[in-house]
């Protein structure tokens, strides 16, 4: 897809309207790829989808391979005869341009248990065999994260609000002993964590394929580091770094001007992980190449340089940085999977390195730029489209963790404002779409836009801000705000860039699984 002019949008699942508090994997999703195919566009790139804990990030899961629960379906599991039609019409109202992270999970999961009862007396032979499959298929994993998630939520009911490391010393240790007598103690709650991640896989393989269906291609994103009170950390503690009491030695993060950030992340023990052939972080971007038809990596400047901040140190930037084995990492990746892999790397921040960008081309890795990094005064600065070496880019307007473009540019230096007019030739009063025009002119093969900036949304609107806990993540769209305005703009201006998918295509009214090509018209799909 890198070889070839498209487009796409960025936008994570928890931003898609819904009626139940969060974006999920249920019609609405289904609606956004019909419009990402109405308007041209071939690429819908998310975040990580992984079960994610507190501070609600998606870079800080507690599974590198579970998905999150909370994007699961209710009208799909009722179509599957496992919800009834009022238990869906008896919840409650939300706000619909914030996910209710506080009051969601609750209701959620009442209704979640409901269909496990029915699950488990359902007499449908064929959905029992496929759940009994998955669990075969998927045992490497999903054993030890359903066991994580169950026994921390048991301790949790006996006022234990703490990490793994305060459970008892049997089962901390994830010893078979411990392991046995736990999953007698909490069988069914075990069986139960396993059918939501049968559901969750289910629903998410069955809108991928209609996504590649229309022509659609998923872009995932894997985060360098996984969390530490998590079921990786937990079931795999040798091939990280933690002292005696089994607390990180040192956590990740990264040094600046100011005081640093500390991502609180524990460090792989890297000699142990070059023991076994990388095999768990090849295991890992297996189900990754599964889920996405495009794998972002995220934090490339991990892959040479990681900084190491000492266990309780009250500045980031205590820490210093090291380096990384990740030309040995990538080998690894190439053994498994042969070459040509279609990865993405994030390949920018101040300790990238010219060394950095030469493993990227060496191993045939596109990179990416970002429009709002590109007025900065400097004329030769790499990020501006007509400095672009190659199109093996994905070109942003901004990323997760920018600002929206109308936010941004109200926040630069007038002299870097002065830039932006002058180079976009207009007077700013529609800077995001302004914004828009450049990079899907661009010379990068693909090029991808926040949703905040099609809808021309301010900086309430941005989805996470760096270095804070608070207020992120939380942002959702309502349809609404897509107006047939918005839809014309964006399908012309792709069409015009050449950018537009060559085969149109629509559901036909009277029969939605039937690929017609005629001009695309927005309908909803009932599922």
């Amino acid at each position: 897809m890198l070889n070839e002019r498209s487009s796409g949008i960025l936008v994570h699942i928890t931003s898609l309207p819904s009626k139940f508090g969060i974006g999920d994997l249920g019609p609405e999703s289904y609606n956004f790829i019909n419009f990402l195919a109405e308007t041209g566009q071939k690429a819908w790139e998310i975040l990580p989808i992984g079960p994610t804990g507190f501070g609600n990030s998606p870079y800080s899961c507690q599974s590198a391979f579970a998905g999150n629960i909370h994007f699961i379906s209710f009208e799909k599991i009722r179509d599957l005869g496992l919800l009834t039609e009022n238990e869906l019409e008896n919840t409650q109202e939300y706000d619909p341009n914030h996910v209710a992270f506080g009051s969601i999970f609750l209701e959620k999961d009442e209704l979640l248990k409901i269909s496990f009862d029915r699950f488990k007396d359902s007499t449908d032979e064929n959905l029992k065999n496929e759940f009994l499959t998955f669990c075969e298929s998927n045992n490497w994993w999903l054993h030890n994260y359903s066991m994580f998630t169950s026994i921390k939520e048991d301790y949790a009911k006996n006022g234990h609000s703490g990490d793994w490391t305060g459970w008892d010393m049997s089962i901390a240790l994830h010893n078979d002993e411990g392991m046995i007598e736990w999953e007698q103690k909490l069988g069914d709650e075990v069986f139960y964590k396993k059918y939501l991640q049968f559901i969750f896989y289910k629903q998410w393989y069955e809108l991928k394929a209609y996504a590649n269906e229309r022509g659609i291609k998923i872009i995932g994103d894997i985060p360098i580091y996984v969390a530490f009170d998590g079921a990786d950390v937990w079931a795999n503690q040798d091939i990280f770094e933690l002292g005696e009491n089994k607390q990180p030695l040192f956590t990740t993060g990264v040094s600046d001007d100011f005081e640093g950030q500390d991502w609180g992340h524990p460090h792989f023990n890297w000699s142990i992980l070059r023991e076994k052939g990388f095999s768990w972080n090849v295991k890992r971007l297996g189900r990754n190449l599964e889920l996405y038809d495009i794998v972002r990596l995220d934090h490339f400047v991990g892959y040479e340089w990681q900084f190491y901040i000492p266990a309780g140190s009250e500045k980031a930037n205590d820490g210093e940085w090291r380096e990384a084995p990740g030309e040995e990492l990538l080998q690894a990746y190439n053994q498994a999977f042969g070459e040509n892999l279609p990865l993405v790397v994030e390949d920018f921040g101040g300790k990238c390195t010219g060394k950095l960008f030469e493993l990227r081309d060496h191993y045939g890795l596109s990179g990416m730029k970002v429009l709002q990094a590109a007025f900065n005064g400097d004329e030769g600065n790499g990020n501006l489209p007509q400095n672009l070496d190659k199109e093996n880019y994905i070109s942003y307007t901004g990323n997760h963790d920018n600002n929206t473009v109308k936010g941004w540019f109200h926040s630069i230096p007038d002299e870097h404002k002065t830039q932006v007019l002058s180079l976009t030739q207009t007077d700013g009063s529609n800077i995001s779409w302004d914004l828009i025009k450049m990079n899907l002119f661009s010379k990068s093969n693909l090029v991808m836009c926040q949703m905040q900036d099609i809808l021309d949304l301010d900086e309430t609107c941005r989805m996470n801000n760096p270095g804070t806990v608070d207020g992120n993540w939380g942002w959702r769209f309502r349809w609404d705000q897509v107006t047939d305005e918005v839809k014309i703009a964006l399908k012309s201006l792709t069409e015009e860039s050449q950018r537009s998918a060559r085969d149109e295509i629509v559901m036909d009214e009277e029969n939605p699984e039937q690929i017609i090509n005629e001009d695309i018209v927005m309908e909803e799909v009932q599922i």
